[in-house]
């Protein structure tokens, strides 16, 4: 990702800034210039917001509506990015990071991105047991999953960045927290879930 550097001065994020983009995206002091209609396309969210008449003082950055988000930069980097390069979030099995997969679940389940989401949600399960009965057979001599995968196999091929991935993930999907105490007949690493991820 290109930025550039100084502090608190608006800056342009080069891979997503289309000089024929007719929309500004801000995050923090990063701008994007994206287009309107495949964002809206893309989220219902945005359709809706980019659907209601703007008053005629709106703010406008180089003839462009201004959008603000109250999302952290580097999240709505690998969204938008996610949105407008169809190969950076590839589905499962691609390679990604965890920082990548929880700015997408969020900002996908924030903003109704489906597709995102699902996609997203299917890196988790390669990596994550789903269900109880999953992380059962992961046990078994073996040493191979019920779909037949290695211990090693469907791992995030980088590691999180991010220490609170955990707690955005747990809202993101709905998940319960972690029980300080692991349920009978549960190992200390693995969650109870109360319901599957897809």
């Amino acid at each position: 990702m290109e930025v550039d550097n100084e502090p608190n001065v608006p800056v342009r994020v080069q891979e997503l800034w289309f000089d024929d983009g007719n929309l500004i995206i801000a995050a923090g002091f990063s701008l994007f210039r994206v287009y309107r209609g495949i964002l809206a396309a893309r989220s219902s969210v945005f359709q809706d917001m980019l659907s209601l008449p703007q008053p005629p003082d709106s703010e406008l950055v180089e003839g462009c509506p201004l959008v603000r988000m109250h999302d952290t930069a580097a999240e709505v980097t690998v969204f938008l990015k996610a949105i407008f390069d169809s190969e950076f979030f590839q589905m499962y099995p691609s390679p990604t990071t965890l920082d990548v997969v929880a700015g997408v679940l969020r900002l996908s389940q924030k903003y109704s991105v489906d597709y995102l989401r699902r996609r997203a949600l299917g890196h988790l399960s390669s990596a994550f047991f789903t269900t109880l009965s999953a992380r059962d057979a992961w046990d078994d001599d073996s040493g191979t999953n019920l779909l037949g995968r290695s211990k090693h196999h469907g791992c995030f091929h980088m590691p999180s960045t991010t220490s609170q991935n955990n707690v955005l993930l747990r809202k993101s999907t709905s998940w319960p927290a972690p029980s300080p105490k692991p349920s009978k007949g549960l190992s200390r690493n693995c969650v109870k879930m109360t319901r599957p991820l897809l």
